[in-house]
């Protein structure tokens, strides 16, 4: 599947649709471990409801427990997917950029003077770029994950959760995972 903007995309999970993606939400390996189906024009769908293959259907009423546990579901999922918009999430990605901060700002501290960390020269060779401008560029984008948008992913995510742990209707909870949604979407 190709997700085409504008779209939305159900994420079923046992016959039950358990999250509301844009094309800009869902991740790349959404075909195989993450099964998502095209919600056609003009249909209503909404967290809970039901898909039999073909067409969905309002679910029986579930109750507001479960409606909350699966909007805590799809926030954590929605917040996941925005950082995979401006991190590598692979196994080791996170101690690599730990490690590649440390030796940036090492070399930032020394006046881009001695020898140059391992990963720097490693990512200057590879890029053509001169180690100082490597350690200038990791330290720049460390900046701007730590201090603008790692903190608005998450504050968006806590904050959803939260609201959504004292909502007390289907639409109430509806509602906000739409909001969370938008915020985490017209993230830069």
């Amino acid at each position: 599947m190709i997700a085409e903007n504008g779209k939305t995309y159900a994420h079923i999970r046992d016959g039950a649709v358990r999250a509301l993606h844009t094309a800009a939400q869902l991740p790349e390996w959404n075909n195989e471990m993450y099964p998502c189906v095209e919600v056609p024009d003009g249909v209503t769908v909404a967290v809970g409801d039901l898909f039999d293959g073909e067409t969905f259907a309002p679910a029986p009423g579930p109750s507001l427990d479960a409606l909350r546990a699966n909007a805590r579901d799809q926030i954590d999922q929605m917040a996941g997917a925005a950082r995979m918009r401006y991190i590598t999430v692979v196994p080791g990605q996170e101690a690599v950029y730990v490690v590649k901060a440390q030796q940036a700002a090492s070399f930032a501290a020394s006046g881009f003077a001695g020898t140059v960390p391992s990963f720097i020269a490693a990512e200057a060779q590879a890029t053509g770029m001169s180690a100082q401008a490597t350690a200038q560029r990791i330290l720049d984008l460390e900046a701007i994950w730590v201090g603008q948008i790692g903190p608005a992913i998450e504050a968006t995510r806590v904050g959803g959760k939260d609201a959504v742990a004292v909502a007390v209707t289907a639409e109430a909870i509806n509602g906000i995972v739409a909001s969370v949604r938008e915020t985490l979407d017209a993230l830069p």
